[in-house]
């Protein structure tokens, strides 16, 4: 067999080819409607579009835009742009076929005269460019009269196919009616409540699923961070707390200055920090003192605990040292002392919040498993055939009925005024998000270890590590405040009016488009 094979190898091998050439021209490459005779571009409603079909309806929809779209005869409008209208000419034309869409001769009669292109000068129709129009610019689209009259029935069915699709639906009166009296009408409810205290007082967990609920978050139960520190006060003198109020200010403006001053000098020109902070407050004149063990709450009998405690937690190893953090009439600067990490606590300390918390959960439990079993029961009653409020009635005085009585929309009151105490004045904002109050103050620029110039301390402004941002605008919202130091001013009324006229801008570019 083998030597047979050689023999005619090269026999062989002219026939492997013809065979593959012979395939692969005419199975290779056509598909089933190829081999039937058809050569297809697309599908349209399951069925082949043949490409000759399509190729000469290109040239139609080249003609159907120029007359009717308001495009140039001769206007090149791209391959793409023939190909993707040509297709929703079809679908449109299969979708007016479906539904027995039919045309009347006249409506293609009106269609026609109504072109500007075939009009007189009087405004009547001109026969003679009609005919001149059928002479010289139909045959460059490879259309006959006969066929230019179907494309005028086809583009009038084109334009009522798409304006039914893109109509609005027609509600009628009743449904309306009806949908207004379910919103704003009288409301009847049933409210069943069950209560998780009705159903507290269960047995108390066993020591395993105590134990148990105790591995399971021993993260929770840990002692919070506890800090101390070294600090010093800048006082504010008896005499000056008597002085006027703007006198006042002035002083603790020159404190707070002040205080600002040796915090800058707790670190280095490089802006690495010192590690002799008692020495540089005792060449200042200046007491230190040490504070207890405190959490995030900040160590009792100061002025500004709460500050103080946020500040200190911002301390490590390599920013040891503190900002100014004002109080009423003191100002502190700090350095970190000691630091105790969260320790786990022991089980007996919090067995009695574990049995507290367990004992809920399963009064909890057992309040919605009483409300399931409740609501089965309504269901099964309604399905039997009984009414409603015969089965609320059932579950005693737990079920009350409730009826109401929805208030029809209000009108939405008219907007604001801009405010325009200046001619030419930009500022938008509604007369009643104004503030009547004096300007706020804007937060200062704050000290850069590296690049230390010299910056000024502003009276109730928070420290650069509170957040405080350093263009902070007031318009701008964080925190559901306005960024404004000395006055701050609720900005969700700034913030919803922004979200709806972006709400607005979406929606007025949707309704364009």
């Amino acid at each position: 067999m083998i030597q047979f094979i050689r023999n005619r190898s090269k026999f062989l091998l002219w026939a492997i080819v013809v065979v593959v050439v012979v395939f692969f021209s005419f199975w290779g490459t056509l598909g089933p409607d190829d081999l039937a005779g058809v050569r297809k571009i697309g599908r349209l409603a399951g069925r082949p579009v043949a490409w000759e079909q399509f190729r000469g309806r290109l040239a139609e929809t080249e003609l159907v835009l120029g007359l009717f779209s308001g495009m140039p005869m001769n206007m090149d409008m791209g391959r793409d742009f023939a190909i993707e209208q040509t297709w929703h000419r079809l679908i449109l034309l299969h979708e007016a076929q479906a539904i027995g869409m039919r045309v009347d001769p006249a409506e293609k009669g009106q269609l026609l005269a109504s072109h500007p292109l075939f009009r007189a000068s009087d405004g009547s129709f001109d026969n003679a460019r009609f005919e001149t129009f059928v002479k010289d610019t139909l045959p460059r689209y490879r259309v006959g009269e006969q066929r230019f009259e179907d494309l005028l029935g086809e583009e009038i069915l084109s334009r009522r196919t798409a304006a039914l699709l893109t109509a609005g639906a027609n509600v009628p009166m009743a449904k309306v009616r009806e949908n207004a009296e379910r919103l704003f009408g009288t409301a009847t409810a049933w409210v069943v409540t069950f209560k998780a205290s009705e159903f507290a007082g269960g047995p108390a967990p066993t020591d395993e699923e105590v134990r148990a609920a105790f591995e399971a978050q021993k993260e929770r139960f840990q002692t919070p961070e506890r800090r101390k520190v070294r600090f010093v006060r800048f006082l504010l003198g008896e005499q000056d707390k008597k002085l006027a109020e703007e006198e006042q200010k002035k002083k603790f403006q020159a404190l707070g200055e002040r205080a600002v001053a040796f915090s800058v000098s707790l670190y280095d020109p490089d802006g690495n920090a010192r590690k002799d902070f008692d020495a540089l407050a005792a060449k200042d004149g200046l007491s230190v003192e040490k504070s207890d063990w405190f959490t995030q709450e900040g160590p009792a009998g100061l002025q500004n605990p709460d500050g103080f405690g946020k500040a200190a937690f911002l301390l490590n190893a390599d920013q040891p040292n503190s900002d100014a953090v004002p109080g009423t009439n003191e100002v502190y600067v700090m350095t970190m002392d000691a630091v105790e990490k969260p320790q786990p606590k022991p089980l007996e300390a919090v067995r009695a919040e574990i049995v507290r918390e367990s004992q809920q959960r399963k009064a909890i439990d057992a309040a919605l498993k009483a409300a399931g079993d409740a609501r089965q029961k309504i269901e099964d009653a309604m399905k039997q055939g009984r009414n409603a409020d015969e089965a609320m009635r059932e579950l005693g005085a737990r079920a009350a009925r409730s009826r109401k009585s929805c208030p029809p929309p209000v009108a939405r009151p008219p907007i604001p005024k801009k405010n325009s105490s200046a001619p030419g004045s930009r500022d938008s904002t509604p007369a009643k998000w104004a503030s009547s109050g004096p300007r706020a103050t804007r937060c200062p620029s704050h000290w850069s270890p590296r690049a230390r110039p010299r910056r000024i301390w502003t009276p109730g402004c928070p420290s650069s590590r509170q957040g405080c941002s350093r263009n902070a605008a007031p318009s701008s919202c964080a925190n559901g405040l306005r960024s404004s130091c000395a006055d701050p001013i609720p900005c969700s009324a700034a913030c919803s009016s922004r979200a709806r006229a972006a709400r607005s801008k979406i929606q007025t570019r949707m309704a364009l488009s």
